[in-house]
């Protein structure tokens, strides 16, 4: 997988490798649908909304995107020993998408789109209790609960975002600029000559400016 090789369409042979028989695309995007706003809500939902509460909610997000944008540009894009399953599930990724063809076929497709359902339960029994833990010991029991609150909202923010910027490109969600714009920007990431240099910050596109990876 090293070289890309441009693959047009999911074939059934492709399918049947990569997504298991049991995955149900519907479910997966129920239990998002549900567990994001439920778990996002619930750390906050008997506190005051204090604007020291919201800064730390936006910082949090902020925090984990450069986080994740980390993990993109040199795991999921190096073959660095000990992380090459991860470079080699991202690489599938890049051949069944390109800029050309971007949006799925099928809804199960998606299976290679958002974060396998095992990801999403990691990210929620380390990820967020890590958050947890290093907020509590810089904030008070309040501002914890909103870093965490912030924490669980991103991953929904995520798993929306790109979800999105894998639809056909006539939906009506790209008359908002903002959905116009991670289009755009995720696009070029997929062009196979540009993957490996730019546009790494699938949720917002902020780091790239920041690091000067944005094409």
């Amino acid at each position: 997988l090293a070289t890309i090789k441009k693959l047009r369409t999911f074939s059934p042979a492709l399918r049947s490798e990569i997504i298991p028989d049991f995955y149900s695309a519907k479910v997966h995007l129920i239990l998002l649908s549900v567990i994001v706003p439920i778990s996002t809500i619930y750390p906050i939902l008997d506190l005051k909304i204090s604007m020291e509460g919201i800064i730390v909610f936006i910082g949090t997000i902020l925090i984990v995107n450069f986080y994740f944008y980390l993990i993109h540009r040199f795991l999921l894009h190096k073959n660095i020993k000990g992380f090459r399953w991860c470079y080699k599930m991202h690489m599938i990724h890049h051949r069944l998408y390109d800029e050309e063809n971007m949006q799925y076929e099928k809804l199960n497709d998606i299976y290679m789109l958002l974060m396998p359902p095992a990801i999403t339960f990691l990210y929620y029994i380390i990820m967020i209790p890590f958050v947890f833990f290093i907020s509590s010991t810089f904030f008070s029991k309040d501002l914890t609960m909103f870093s965490t609150s912030g924490a669980f909202f991103f991953w929904g923010l995520y798993e929306f975002n790109h979800f999105v910027e894998h639809l056909n490109d006539k939906n009506p969600i790209f008359k908002i600029r903002f959905f116009r714009f991670i289009r755009f920007h995720h696009e070029k990431h997929h062009n196979h000559k540009l993957m490996n240099k730019v546009n790494f910050d699938i949720a917002l596109g902020l780091k790239d400016y920041l690091f000067k990876t944005n094409s």
